[in-house]
């Protein structure tokens, strides 16, 4: 065997104890990687526990990290959502050929590391969203990153103007920088003509949109929502024939929504709504794309609406809400099978409503304060997916249709202020969490049919303003979910039950303008909703109404999973948090003496009213214990016996009117310690004493408020007070009480003392 074959056989044996050609430069990378481990809080370090030498010397196993196959180099860092936080380690692109870096939906903080800027060139995807990085971003440099195909920098506490090379990129498909503090205008000198998606939402943005953006041929989605942009849309948005989707609502965009922007073939999603346009909306939308979302609320449209938005069947979400939008709904409509949200309250709108609208993939259906006409579709029974029904603030007429009441999804229906007659079907009260039939011509009893207690979810039922008759229905006593019960202005006879102590949720119950008689029940301790002070104002009464619906599905979905068939219900009882966030239903309430429409009414109002009716008896000392009471209306009845002292233990109370009844005694000077009532009635009874004027109480107050008392004295009536009329006044003090005030006394006067002599 010759001499080559015998060296060749020796390198062969001995290749294996050699040094590979890529093992110092892993090492290297080894030493980046634990100075990168190194920058993490010590209390975070743990969740990369197997970054060690000791475990695995190989740190392409190591977990987040990814090797090239060939070269066993690092090419990829992937550590979203690990709860990280520290600093990032700013020469991390040591890594020679790291390509991709995502340390997303973390907790790093500090200032953008400016070493990327120069040492990360062969970087591709970059994603540092969802953290807490703060300041402001390189003025320059960024061009370095001639690579970078995405860079995601959303949610985090950026602030400043952004970078002019940032927009500059050759590469560049996507940027995202949406959810920072960003101020100043958008770059002018955009020349990232590969961009597909463009995201600079909900920021402090301001001045007109670039009209280089409109020339971006790849573009494929638009985000620039909930920023100070003025101006309008142009028309060379023509050119975006790729677009997709443009969200640019919550600005202050201006001037007509151009009809070029309609004709684009790919476009998918319009998100317009809360800004300035005017004029008519192109009737073209839905015509040349599949459009599958449409929002122009809040703008200051005209005209009818869009009869080509169905034309191909893809819509999925309509909003035209609050515009001034007339006509009737086109019968184009009838294409929109797969339409799960139509918003289209306070407008201008009139006729009947399709038929062909009621399909089992509408969820949220919202006309109210328009002018429609007719009765309900029958076809509203096969809006099986259904879930809010808002009708209310129209002139629709006829019966109730009963199966409204069995949608099987079906929360909230609110269709007060119509003109529906004839009774309300029983099975309007055993699935809704919400019910507002209040301002219409409904009439008979209140038949709560063969409900049981345990199938009830109401929270709030108004059924004002009506033309009902019979008794209360007992079973209202075991709707312990109830906060809101308003049957007030019928003709309702019989007493109060007694069991209405046991709604413990309760914060509004009006009953007032009927022909109820007897007492007032007097146990009131179950009353837990208007006793505690702090817990009522943190307690969701009932489904809101707002907008933008879309935001509550989609965060439902993510916290319920994808299943279309979860249950409603178990979402609101779990999601009482996020629904505290929004905007209540209002209720017309006697608060005063002036009626007035109470929104907010979720985290603060409370109130009881049952005035206007015959109840007798003396007033409850019971009511003193609901403490978070801030109205109690108990006028125009027949109450007799005395004010009772503790009414005066209700010290959130704004509003108390005891009128027109025929109530005896003095006016108690408990009264005078509720330091936020503003509105006080005790006229029309037979009081006598003198007016309390504890902590200015007979000057809070109209002389009209103690009127028609004709043994009642003192400021504010004529009457003058003789010697011995001693009502109202402080209760004497008992000896030991006479000490404490003659301290209290010394200590306010002392206290005095050290500021006049400085003013001297």
């Amino acid at each position: 065997m010759n001499a080559a074959i015998w060296f060749s056989l020796l390198l062969f044996s001995l290749a294996p104890l050699l040094p590979s050609p890529g093992s110092a430069l892993l090492q290297d990378e080894v030493a980046v990687l634990l100075q990168f481990r190194s920058n993490l809080e010590s209390n975070t370090t743990w969740i990369l526990s197997d970054w060690s030498t000791s475990r695995d010397p190989n740190p392409c196993v190591w977990i987040g990290v990814a090797c090239d196959s060939s070269s066993s180099s690092v090419q990829g860092l992937n550590l979203s959502g690990m709860s990280l936080r520290g600093q990032l380690y700013p020469k991390l692109c040591m890594l020679p050929n790291l390509e991709s870096i995502d340390l997303s939906n973390n907790s790093f903080s500090g200032g953008f590391p400016r070493e990327f800027l120069g040492s990360c060139n062969k970087l591709r995807y970059l994603n540092l969203s969802s953290n807490l990085f703060s300041g402001q971003l390189p003025a320059a440099g960024f061009g370095n990153l001639s690579r970078l195909s995405q860079l995601d920098l959303s949610n985090n506490e950026l602030q400043g103007g952004i970078p002019q090379d940032v927009m500059t990129l050759p590469s560049l498909q996507e940027l995202d920088l949406s959810g920072n503090n960003l101020t100043g205008t958008i770059p002018v000198n955009i020349t990232s003509k590969n961009l597909r998606r463009l995201s600079l939402a909900n920021n402090k943005l301001r001045g007109e949109i670039p009209g280089e953006i409109w020339s971006f041929a790849m573009l494929r989605e638009l985000l620039l929502w909930k920023n100070s942009l003025t101006g309008p849309i142009p028309r060379n948005v023509s050119r975006l024939v790729h677009l997709e989707g443009i969200y640019v609502q919550a600005n202050n965009l201006s001037g007509e929504i151009p009809v070029e922007l309609a004709r684009l073939p790919s476009l998918k999603r319009v998100w317009l709504f809360q800004n300035s346009f005017v004029g008519e909306i192109p009737q073209e939308f839905g015509l040349h794309s599949e459009l599958e979302e449409f929002d122009v609320a809040l703008n200051r449209l005209t005209g009818p609406l869009p009869p080509n938005v169905c034309r191909r069947d893809t819509l999925k979400f309509f909003s035209v809400n609050v515009n001034q939008i007339s006509g009737s709904i086109p019968p184009s409509f009838s294409n929109c099978t797969r339409l799960e949200i139509f918003y289209a309250s306070s407008n201008q709108l009139e006729g009947q409503l399709p038929s062909s609208l009621f399909t089992s993939s509408l969820r949220d259906f919202d006309i109210s304060g328009n002018r429609f006409q007719g009765s309900i579709p029958a076809s509203i029974n096969s809006a099986t997916s259904l879930v809010f029904l808002t009708l209310s603030g129209n002139w629709l007429s006829g019966e109730l249709p009963a199966g409204v009441g069995s949608l099987p999804s079906l929360l909230t229906i609110s269709a007060g202020s119509n003109n529906f007659s004839g009774s309300i079907p029983p099975s309007y009260f055993t699935t809704v969490v919400m019910l507002d039939l209040s301002r219409n011509n409904l009439s008979g009893n209140v038949d709560l049919g063969m409900i049981t207690t345990s199938r009830s979810h109401l929270v709030f039922l108004d059924l004002s303003r009506n033309h009902l008759t019979g008794t209360l229905p007992a079973p209202l006593c075991g709707f312990l979910n109830m906060h809101v019960l308003s049957l007030a202005w019928n003709h309702l006879q019989g007493s109060i039950p007694r069991c209405f102590g046991n709604l413990s949720s309760l914060q509004i119950l009006d009953l007032s303008h009927n022909n109820l008689q007897g007492p007032l029940p007097e146990r009131l301790e179950g009353l837990r909703g208007l006793q505690d002070v702090s817990g009522n104002r943190n307690t969701v009464l009932f489904f809101p109404r707002i907008l933008d619906w879309k935001e509550i599905f989609t965060q439902w979905i993510q916290h319920f999973g994808n299943s279309v068939y979860f249950d409603w219900r178990q979402a609101f009882e779990s999601s009482r948090e996020f629904f505290q966030q929004m905007e209540g239903y209002s209720i017309l309430l006697n608060w005063k003496g002036k009626f007035r429409i109470v929104g907010d009414i979720y985290s603060s109002t409370t109130s009881i009213d049952v005035s206007s009716n015959n109840l007798t008896g003396t007033i409850p000392s019971e009511l003193g214990k609901l403490a978070g009471l801030r109205n109690l209306n108990l006028s125009f009845n027949r109450f007799s016996g005395s004010i009772p002292g503790e009414l005066g233990q209700l010290q959130n109370l704004e509003s108390l009117d005891l009128s027109s009844n025929r109530l005896q005694g003095e006016i108690p000077w408990s009264l005078t310690q509720l330091g936020f009532l503003g509105g006080f009635n005790a006229s029309g009874n037979h009081l006598q004493g003198r007016i309390p004027g504890g902590n200015g109480f007979n000057t809070r107050f109209d002389p009209s408020s103690f009127g028609s008392n004709n043994n009642l004295c003192g400021y504010p009536l004529i009457n003058r007070c003789r010697q011995e009329d001693g009502g109202g006044a402080m209760p004497a003090p008992r000896e030991d009480e006479k000490f404490s005030r003659l301290v209290f006394a010394i200590a306010t006067v002392a206290s005095f003392i050290p500021a006049f002599y400085l003013a001297l």
